[in-house]
């Protein structure tokens, strides 16, 4: 018997999309186009992230949500910066990061087609490799060095914020608050699915794992980036609650796990940079004038970047 899931397609027929969803979107769009590399971070992760997947723009068959429209804005600024700016696109040129994502888009979509062998793939997988390589290289555009970084999880930190209070409700409530925009899924945000006389909240993502696993995944980040300076705490301890609620409320084993395996990597790293910086203390002490160790490690620490955040002063070392 051929399994439920070997199969491919769907979607709507027309457009489903809310007047103010379309709003925001061109107003992102356009901020794509002419603003600073600053807002658009901020406002193209957060728009993202925030809007969700079920508002869909459909042209000539060919399915638009609205994270491809945003793709679009940012092909046509990454087209203007590299032809009528003259201006490197990318910091530092392709990288290996770079070309590992390209194989491994191209490599899922040709299996796809492979595999099922239909146009209706191909036009599928067509799809699929808009939308990673448009979102991807944008970011690689927008993110150039760890002020980028910051600013982008702060970002994700804020955006988390209100998707926990959503969740939170539907969990309380058994109603998602993103039905009201009537989108593709608004009757799967109405009526949500239960397991063990729970809801499982979804937010504004299409399955309640795939929302789970978004606030676990980025407990990690919120942890450094309240280590990276007194400025970004509270925004990190926002995203730290967030993400608890965002994993809690989804209801799912999946994003759990994945939850505990960020706590457990990040004592790990903890464990190693205590033992690093002990050594570096002791190595330092060996070298420089009594007093001067803490500044000798502090200035060898220099030029790092996003995991500079977890350098901490080294620890004492008697006497």
């Amino acid at each position: 018997m051929q399994p439920k899931n070997f199969k491919f397609g769907g979607g709507v027929a027309e457009t489903v999309l809310h007047p103010v969803v379309l709003i925001v979107v061109l107003i992102v769009g356009v901020l794509i186009l002419v603003g600073p590399r600053k807002r658009i971070i901020r406002a193209f992760v957060a728009a993202a992230i925030l809007i969700p997947i079920d508002q869909v723009l459909v042209l000539g068959g060919l399915h638009f949500p609205m994270l491809r429209l945003l793709a679009l804005f940012g092909i046509a600024r990454l087209a203007r910066e590299r032809l009528f700016a003259k201006r490197r696109i990318f910091n530092g040129g392709i990288n290996k990061i770079d070309l590992s994502l390209i194989l491994f888009a191209l490599s899922t979509s040709i299996a796809g087609v492979l595999l099922f062998q239909e146009s209706g793939e191909l036009i599928f997988q067509l799809g699929n490799l808009y939308t990673i390589f448009g979102v991807y290289f944008l970011l690689r555009f927008l993110l150039r060095d760890e002020s980028d970084i910051l600013c982008m999880v702060r970002t994700l930190a804020w955006s988390a914020a209100p998707i926990a209070i959503i969740m939170a409700w539907e969990a309380m409530t058994g109603h998602n608050p993103y039905a009201i925009l009537g989108g593709a899924l608004a009757s799967d945000y109405a009526t949500l699915a239960e397991r063990a006389g729970r809801f499982r909240a979804q937010g504004c993502f299409a399955h309640s794992i795939l929302a789970g696993t978004f606030g676990a995944i980025l407990l990690p980040l919120f942890v450094l980036l309240r280590q990276s300076g007194k400025k970004n705490r509270f925004a990190a301890s926002v995203g730290i609650v967030a993400s608890a609620v965002i994993t809690v409320a989804s209801n799912s084993s999946t994003p759990m796990l994945a939850y505990a395996a960020g706590v457990l990597a990040l004592h790990v790293a903890d464990s190693e940079l205590d033992a690093v910086n002990t050594v570096g203390y002791r190595q330092c002490s060996c070298v420089t004038p009594p007093g001067h160790e803490r500044a000798s490690l502090a200035s060898h620490s220099q030029g790092r970047h996003f995991g500079r955040v977890l350098v901490r002063p080294p620890l004492s070392v008697g006497g």
